[in-house]
């Protein structure tokens, strides 16, 4: 026991021994544990991944992060999800951050919609379009959604637009090259919008 005194104050320090010490433990990689990760997994909560059962799998299969997509969908449903997350956190035992997606700057075809048993948006009759048919685009905000006549949600959309321009519309997170993907070109420009389509598709969902 070693004692220091300095300004009137006494602090006693204790020597500590290490026995076989070996620093180039240091240099060796950590032993594998079960709770050790080394690739952060991200999965996006929706109707197939919500429930707590499912997400209980999940943690323990390694997700580490949850996404919210705030873009799609009621906000009651996603808290309900942030809900059945607390819940299976608590019972792995394992921590999950969460990441949410905000609706930021994004063009949209507007179509009504209604909820599913699960709270989900869904549309009754999807929107067949064929190759060559002439469609409408409309930043009318009373207008309805058909097969013809497409309200986007950006009211300068039309002024963004010139006759030979190539549009894509697409749903939310896509290749491009499935059935629901658009090609457009546009043919003219006034107070609505003319194109031409240069596919054949089926509009089921929410497009951008």
């Amino acid at each position: 026991m070693t004692a220091v005194r300095s300004q009137a104050k006494t602090v006693k320090l204790k020597t500590h021994f290490f026995d076989d010490l070996n620093l180039g433990t240091i240099l060796e990689p950590a032993p594998r544990t079960t709770n050790l990760a080394g690739t952060k997994v991200i999965a996006t909560l929706g109707p197939s991944c919500r429930e707590f059962d499912v997400l209980v799998e999940m943690l323990q299969a390694g997700m580490s992060c949850a996404r919210i997509d705030l873009t799609w969908g009621p906000l009651d449903y996603h808290m309900q999800s942030l809900r059945n997350l607390q819940k299976a956190v608590r019972k792995t035992r394992r921590l999950c951050a969460i990441i949410v997606d905000t609706l930021g700057r994004e063009l949209f075809v507007r179509r009504s919609y209604n909820l599913d048993p699960t709270g989900w948006p869904a549309h009754d009759n999807p929107l067949h379009i064929k190759n060559g048919q002439h469609i409408t685009m409309t930043v009318d905000p009373k207008a309805e959604c058909t097969a013809t006549l497409f309200p986007v949600g950006f009211p300068g959309f039309i002024g963004m637009c010139r006759p030979g321009d190539q549009l894509f519309l697409g749903r939310y997170l896509v290749s491009g090259a499935e059935a629901s993907s658009l090609y457009l070109e546009v043919i003219l420009t006034s107070h609505h919008q003319g194109t031409t389509l240069h596919n054949d598709g089926t509009h089921s969902g929410k497009s951008s």
